[in-house]
């Protein structure tokens, strides 16, 4: 097990296929206007993104969201 949050004990190789999930679960705050819980979810969704083009989408959307 790497790259583990021992905040919540979850490992990111056990999220590994939740990115979906999340990202979807973030996009639905953002439309809710939940910001704080918009960027939570993203922040766990770059936790386990597919790769780095996509980290640096999320990356983009956080920083938009706390401006």
């Amino acid at each position: 097990r790497s790259l583990c949050d021992w905040s919540s004990d979850v490992c990111s190789s056990d999220l590994d296929g939740y990115f979906p999930a999340l990202k979807n679960l973030a996009v639905l705050y953002e439309r809710a206007d939940f910001r704080h819980a918009a960027i939570e979810a993203w922040e766990r969704a770059l936790r386990v993104a597919p790769d780095e083009p996509t980290r640096e989408q999320i990356k983009a959307r956080v920083i938009a969201l706390l401006a």
